[in-house]
């Protein structure tokens, strides 16, 4: 599990360009990324026809 580090603003970027994350971290890491966006898409399009079933109800309504 990766650690969270605060570091102090006096850090220079030289030091943290020397840093370098191993690399099945680093596809891990894109892997859980792209799980989670597949995750936003699908949410998004339920809330969307949610949006959108409540939307043709209200006009429904309203031609009565």
């Amino acid at each position: 599990m990766p650690e969270i580090v605060n570091m102090p603003q006096s850090v220079t970027s030289d030091v943290m360009n020397r840093i370098e994350l191993p690399k099945e971290n680093a596809s891990h890491m894109d892997s859980i990324l792209r799980q989670t966006k597949e995750l936003q898409k699908t949410v998004d399009k339920v809330a969307h026809s949610e949006d959108k079933k409540k939307k043709t109800h209200k006009k429904w309504y309203q031609k009565d």
